[in-house]
């Protein structure tokens, strides 16, 4: 039985031509045991000016990236509310603003 692994990935800065982009490396385990990188972009170098805000933008997705698998550690309540932005906010406008304004609280 293989060991199952918490991977914390990789968060880099790209360079671009307009703008720098910070971005969230991981893998996925694929068909026949091979691993598949996936990248995801966080945002802008503008939206996170510090390596460390983007990290704590990033728990949410290491969260959803690790499901199923042992966790490290407890997750914090900004982790879990990053996550929920992610993938559980409803679509309509108006309920999205309103959560937001609860959630930043």
């Amino acid at each position: 039985m293989r060991r199952v692994r918490y991977q914390f990935g990789m968060l880099e800065l790209i360079e671009g031509k307009k703008q720098d982009v910070w971005t969230f490396r991981f893998y996925q385990p694929g068909a026949g045991g091979k691993r598949h990188y996936r990248r995801v972009r966080i945002g802008t170098k503008e939206q996170y000016p510090t390596e460390t805000a983007a990290l704590t933008a990033v728990e949410g997705l290491r969260l959803s990236v690790n499901t199923g698998k042992l966790q490290a550690a407890n997750p914090t309540v900004g982790a879990v509310i990053e996550r929920y932005r992610r993938e559980e906010l409803p679509e309509r406008f108006s309920t999205q603003v309103s959560y937001k304004s609860l959630l930043k609280k």
